[in-house]
């Protein structure tokens, strides 16, 4: 697990307002969560290439829901962003605050191998 801070504001669309993916992409629940990634990539392309007046990308990345952790949120980050975070550690998954509960809401086995 990277820890990274963010040195620059980043611009992120919001895919986890309600009915965003609905109302401004059209789709449905079975094409969020499919494990197919044709209909999330089209929509992370179409916000990869969004353009403002002046011609520069209005996004850095996005805010979307976790398909595997739901209600929990993600972030993407496109490669142009890289100059707005540095990594300030790597820690071992383990150390995360989160670890135990996650593990134990998942019924997840974990062995040193």
């Amino acid at each position: 697990m990277r820890a990274v801070g963010v040195v620059e504001r980043l611009n992120l669309a919001d895919m986890t307002a309600p009915g965003v993916m609905a109302r401004e992409f059209g789709l449905n629940l079975g094409q969020l969560a499919s494990r197919r990634y044709i209909h999330t990539q089209r929509i992370s392309r179409q916000i990869y290439e969004a353009l403002d007046n002046s011609g520069f990308p209005v996004f850095d990345g996005l805010l979307y829901p976790s398909r595997n952790n739901f209600p929990a949120t993600c972030i993407a980050l496109f490669y142009r962003a890289r100059a707005k975070v540095v990594v300030v550690d790597d820690l071992p998954l383990v150390q995360h605050v989160d670890w135990p509960a996650f593990v134990n809401q998942y019924r997840i086995g974990v062995a040193k191998v």
